[in-house]
């Protein structure tokens, strides 16, 4: 499996699951859904996150932590995450895109 898009599905609850398992994960999309939840953990595989929408709980700190240096978009707007913007996402070599809005 290498891209996940779940967007506007009503009914979809419940907490995201680590998607460590899946190794050769690139893309990853959910947005406008009831899913909620610590930022999940990812494969370092994935060079694209969205969650937008969606009800994260914890830091933008997290995020370094579940992601490799592959990564080259990361959007979490209109999540709920917290925090200062930490210095680890300036050390992701190959970040194109950031976007923290609404949060």
């Amino acid at each position: 499996l290498e891209i996940i898009e779940i967007s506007g599905a009503i009914g979809v609850s419940g907490p995201l699951p680590s998607l460590l398992h899946l190794n050769k994960l690139d893309s990853i999309e959910i947005s406008k859904t009831s899913l909620s939840g610590p930022f999940p953990k990812l494969a370092t595989s994935v060079t694209s996150i969205t969650f937008s929408n969606v009800q994260l709980s914890g830091t933008l700190s997290e995020i370094c932590t579940h992601t490799g240096n592959g990564l080259k978009q990361l959007n979490v707007a209109s999540t709920g995450i917290t925090g200062d913007i930490p210095e680890c996402l300036g050390d992701i070599p190959s970040l194109e895109e950031l976007i923290l809005s609404q949060n």
